[in-house]
């Protein structure tokens, strides 16, 4: 979460954590764990083994995101853009830090699927993404 507030890339974007509760005024909103479904899994994490002990062990951890814009008119490839413009943003700002604060030993934006519409609101672009990392745990 602080990376993507942090980020110069990402000024003028409303960074929530966790799922849309209604639709408010804003245009850009990145939601970082929130894969923009209730029926979808958020956060999921793997963990394995490393050694022949059996540890430490190594966890990828998968953070599904949403980059949401709307334009409040018909304009699909701006909005498009701009929910592209903030995945880059935020990958942009996770280069600078892979470690993330040392949280994790790296981080890295993963795969992504459009869906856009046009809504009695105007047009609508969500970019769902994933943040993968991965790290070791002492268990």
């Amino acid at each position: 979460m602080e990376i993507a507030q942090s980020a110069p890339e990402l000024v003028g974007v409303v960074v929530r954590d966790g799922p849309m509760m209604e639709q408010g005024t804003d245009l850009r909103v990145l939601y970082i764990g929130w894969g923009g479904g209730t029926e979808d899994t958020d956060v999921e994490t793997q963990v394995s083994e490393n050694d022949l002990n059996g540890s430490p062990s190594q966890e990828t951890t998968t953070i599904r995101c949403t980059a949401w814009a709307a334009s409040g008119d018909t304009d699909v490839p701006s909005v498009r853009a701009q929910a592209y413009a903030m995945v880059s943003g935020l990958g942009a700002a996770i280069d600078r830090d892979r470690r993330l604060g040392g949280a994790v030993m790296r981080a890295m934006i993963g795969g992504h699927a459009l869906t856009q519409q046009q809504t009695s609101r105007g047009a609508q672009a969500a970019l769902t993404f994933e943040v993968t990392t991965s790290g070791f745990t002492g268990r």
